[in-house]
């Protein structure tokens, strides 16, 4: 009979194994999304507008910061900010493969971080070791994800800043475009392996539409803001972004023609509004940013 440390081991080993088979099998249009130029993609486009909202709302607007990213994948954001502000930067990521992903990302431009294989639950980080410590979209992977911020913010210094992206899991215009497509493409799916007389190959393919390799959660705004209060953070603030779905379906010319659209509705948004035009309702918006900042120690009454 398995102990209850063997299992965890065992989930543990499953986890690393599915991760790093999802980044073995990347495609290219995923590989990368932070490009230095004119955005060719509706993806890099994203990641560009996202840059410019954290750069601009969320990190202190200074050189040479020590920054950690947690969970850190394709390290796309690390990536932009080592080069724009020179961020002393430290990716970890409990996938071997996103590390080479990310080293290969940082190598192409011109950049340097350190690169650790480790769990965001047990970082190898002294107390108040970083001025920046953030995760894009990574909190909604825990069942319980409030030692991962615990520890964080634990590395994280004094004054320092917090900050996640997350995808919700609640209505948003993603989920409704994803659902609007599976339930159009997956007749005709099942129609099409009838006619050729595999039935149950159409009945897998629906099937692997509507589901996906790993756990997400389905916490809610509200309570990944207490998750951050309890951690002893302070001065959180929360946002809807993302205000234009990724295509589930993109090939190269419906690409460049959907880029041109977003392009020309965020540069509509931007004249109409003040605030960063991919800044959205929570409710409509395709990620949930979170930010804060880690109290301070408070002074005795004696001054020390």
């Amino acid at each position: 009979m398995a102990t209850a440390s063997t299992k965890t081991k065992h989930a543990t080993e499953s986890t690393q194994q599915t991760w790093d088979s999802v980044w073995q099998n990347m495609d290219k249009s995923h590989r990368k999304y932070y490009s230095r130029v004119k955005a060719q993609s509706y993806l890099q486009f994203s990641a560009m507008m996202a840059n410019e909202y954290i750069g601009k709302a969320v990190f202190p607007d200074k050189e040479q910061l020590a920054c950690l990213e947690c969970g850190s994948g394709r390290a796309d954001v690390s990536n932009y900010f080592a080069g724009r502000r020179k961020y002393k930067t430290t990716c970890l990521d409990f996938s071997s493969n996103s590390l080479r992903l990310a080293r290969d990302n940082f190598r192409q431009e011109g950049n340097h971080a350190s690169f650790i294989q480790g769990s965001v639950t047990s970082l190898p980080f002294a107390d108040n070791s970083f001025d920046i410590v953030f995760c894009v979209v990574l909190l909604e992977l825990f069942q319980d994800v409030q030692p991962a911020i615990n520890e964080m913010v634990r590395v994280l210094k004094p004054g320092g800043v917090f900050f996640t992206a997350i995808i919700s899991r609640k209505f948003n215009v993603q989920i409704l475009l994803n659902s609007v497509y599976r339930l159009t493409v997956a007749p005709a799916v099942i129609l099409r392996n009838l006619l050729k007389g595999k039935p149950q190959n159409g009945f897998q393919k629906v099937k692997n539409m509507f589901q996906q390799d790993y756990f997400t959660n389905s916490y809610t705004l509200i309570q990944y803001q207490d998750f951050l209060r309890d951690a002893g953070l302070t001065e959180i603030k929360a946002v809807g972004f993302g205000p234009f779905p990724t295509l589930p379906y993109r090939p190269p010319w419906l690409d460049r023609v959907y880029l041109k659209i977003v392009m020309s509705l965020t540069w509509l948004r931007r004249k109409l509004k003040k605030t960063h035009p991919w800044v959205t309702s929570s409710k409509w918006g395709v990620f949930w940013y979170l930010h804060g900042k880690k109290q301070r120690w408070k002074q005795d009454d004696s001054g020390m």
